[in-house]
């Protein structure tokens, strides 16, 4: 072998541990900065009615009447969510959960035909999406707006780009007063983007975080009511929309 192929030949190895070395250290950057279900949403996996996949966490109780679909925030693991959504299954719902590939709900913003495909269904099926959920909801929307009878954003707002204003289903906005990871000016721009008669809803007194039992988010806002108060408002404004 000449000398050149074999600096070429060096260098290819040098490149390959170069790759191998950034995506290991991003991988590991994101497992660290993912945020753990507190033990009381864990614990919540071991109910009757919980069913967890190596795709989603379903919720459900006996003849549902309502699908829901829902994304999670970026970086939070799924089970964070199922203190939030698991009582909507004594309304009548059932829930799918999605696990996204590293938490990031933007690498499989298509997730809900995963469900309608695995467990087809005659059922209403809204989409819903926390956060960057809400934002890779809206991404998948855009394209196929008639997959779905209803959107609601958790503390979320359309991609930019992402115009579902002429949409024919309904839209609801819930936000928390105290929530300083949204980026109020971008929600308020983003407004455009959504029917006029959209829904917006705004919980005094909750933040971010919260819409998940995940724990306090760096960045975020002090809450002045209970997490339990604020998910328990959320489920309400989500039984008046479907009007279960």
């Amino acid at each position: 072998m000449t000398k050149k192929k074999k600096l070429m030949k060096r260098i290819g190895f040098i490149l390959i541990a170069v790759i191998i070395l950034i995506s290991l250290s991003a991988f590991i950057f994101l497992k660290i900065n993912t945020y753990k279900p507190l033990e009381e949403a864990s614990d919540m996996l071991d109910l009757p009615n919980v069913t967890e996949t190596a795709d989603w966490i379903k919720l459900s109780q006996n003849e549902p009447e309502v699908r829901l679909v829902f994304y999670p925030g970026g970086l939070v693991e799924p089970v964070s969510y199922v203190p939030l959504l698991e009582p909507l299954t004594d309304e009548g719902y059932e829930v799918f959960i999605i696990k996204m590939p590293l938490n990031l709900a933007i690498l499989n913003a298509d997730a809900i035909e995963d469900v309608q495909e695995s467990e087809p269904t005659e059922l209403p099926t809204y989409l819903s999406g926390h956060s960057l959920g809400g934002a890779s909801a809206s991404i998948y929307l855009s394209d196929v707006p008639e997959a779905v009878d209803g959107l609601v954003f958790l503390g979320a707002y359309p991609a930019e780009n992402n115009d579902l204003s002429a949409v024919d289903f309904p839209v609801v906005s819930i936000t928390a007063s105290n929530d300083t990871i949204l980026n109020w000016e971008s929600f308020e721009t983003s407004q455009s983007l959504l029917p006029e008669d959209t829904t917006y809803n705004v919980i005094e007194g909750g933040n971010h975080a919260n819409f998940g039992s995940y724990g306090k988010q760096d960045g975020d806002g002090e809450n002045t009511i209970s997490r339990e108060e604020q998910q328990t408002t959320t489920r309400r404004i989500f039984t008046d929309l479907i009007g279960k």
